[in-house]
């Protein structure tokens, strides 16, 4: 008589936890660090985004981050953004919102790099 093994379920879910999703968002969006503040041009989706600087700059996520007039909150400065320093990246949340989130940048000189990781 032959012994059938039964067939073992693995359960992936949790193997790749430290790993990102960038299936089909392998772009990026470039800004240029200077003295004026520099935003992406459109809303950005709902989502986990790496941002990677060439020099130090700070960077901030709201509306429209070149004016307080027109966005909640402060226009984005070297005094009230978030420091992000020379050749190192950090998650950003960019939560739901309407009409939606952009993320901006204000420095002396160099990009940032922007993906969408989650």
């Amino acid at each position: 008589m032959a012994i059938t093994p039964t067939p073992q379920r693995v359960n992936l879910s949790n193997r790749f936890s430290d790993c990102i999703d960038i299936v089909e968002r392998v772009s990026e969006t470039n800004l240029t660090i200077s003295g004026t503040v520099a935003q992406t041009a459109q809303p950005l989706p709902e989502g986990r985004y790496d941002v990677i600087a060439t020099d130090d700059c700070y960077i901030g996520v709201g509306e429209d981050l070149s004016s307080a007039a027109t966005g909640r909150g402060a226009a984005l400065t070297t005094s009230n953004g978030y420091l992000v320093k020379a050749n190192n990246g950090i998650p950003v949340w960019v939560p739901a919102a309407s009409p939606g989130y952009k993320i901006g940048v204000i420095g002396t000189t160099g990009t940032l790099r922007i993906h969408r990781v989650e």
